[in-house]
């Protein structure tokens, strides 16, 4: 079971850690894990919640024509 810190998924998930703490307060993170003093969450739920949470795309990127 690999682990990430909640640095790292901000990292991965391509937001500030400062969203992630509002959404972890507002209970829309994945579920984490104590490790020691650190909060993780696995990279597998980390991968998994990224993908349901990222905004699709559209041709013309939030652009009007």
């Amino acid at each position: 079971m690999e682990l990430v810190s909640i640095q790292d998924l901000a990292a991965m998930a391509g937001v500030s850690l400062r969203t992630l703490r509002r959404r972890q307060a507002a209970g829309e993170m994945p579920p984490r894990i104590q490790r020691c003093r650190s909060l993780m969450y696995r990279r597998s739920d980390a991968e998994a919640w990224i993908e349901r949470t990222k905004p699709e795309r559209s041709d013309n990127r939030g652009r009007s024509a």
